[in-house]
């Protein structure tokens, strides 16, 4: 099975080529969900979350309140790292568990590790190849307030503290373009999965 990761900026168009991927056969792994899995109750994350930043980001059913929680470290450096620190180990544990129940039921194919933080995470090690979703940067801020996501100094904030744009396109194998409209996206995404399919 081939091992993909997927990866890309905020509001940068990832979920539609994940989408399109998925429709194409391949298993997509949402690292995202499993991030929120990871901080549930019961979670990997979920008691060295609350025993960094405190019972304040809990609500009275016990669960982790997520925006609270962002609040503290976006714009912290510190704080985000050591956020990082705490839930990436237990997302790469939930993405290799996933990893091996694919691999059972269809040892052919493509997987595809859907995750913002790949490089950051150091998942891009355990993977056969990075594919980069990009666009031009203030679009990625019209894109994040269009969405309801916030205004255009949290886009900016939420992109200042990823990777640079600079050395995540230095480390694909493969870029998807995805300024322009959302269909010319999914014709790039049908043929990036074209030539994945050549290494299958």
């Amino acid at each position: 099975m081939l091992k993909v990761g997927l990866t890309g900026g905020v509001a940068c168009g990832k979920s539609t080529v994940a989408e399109v991927l998925r429709l194409k056969g391949c298993e997509v792994v949402d690292a995202d969900r499993l991030g929120h899995e990871a901080i549930e109750p019961g979670g990997l994350a979920y008691q060295a979350v609350i025993a960094e930043f405190g019972k304040d980001i809990v609500n009275h059913a016990g669960k982790i309140v997520r925006p609270k929680l962002a609040a503290i470290v976006f714009g912290n450096p510190k704080k985000l790292a050591r956020l990082n620190a705490i839930v990436h180990p237990a997302i790469v544990e939930l993405i290799e568990r996933r990893c091996r129940i694919a691999l059972r039921r269809k040892p052919r194919g493509i997987l595809v590790v859907d995750a913002a933080l790949i490089l950051e995470a150091g998942m891009d090690k355990r993977l056969q190849k990075i594919v980069v979703v990009d666009c031009d940067p203030e679009q990625q801020v019209e894109r994040f307030v269009e969405r309801g996501q916030g205004d255009a100094q949290e886009a900016r904030r939420r992109i200042a503290a990823q990777i640079p744009r600079a050395e995540r396109l230095a480390r694909a194998d493969y870029v998807v373009k995805s300024t322009g409209s959302i269909e010319q996206t999914r014709e790039r995404a049908e043929e990036l999965y074209e030539e994945l399919m050549k290494l299958v």
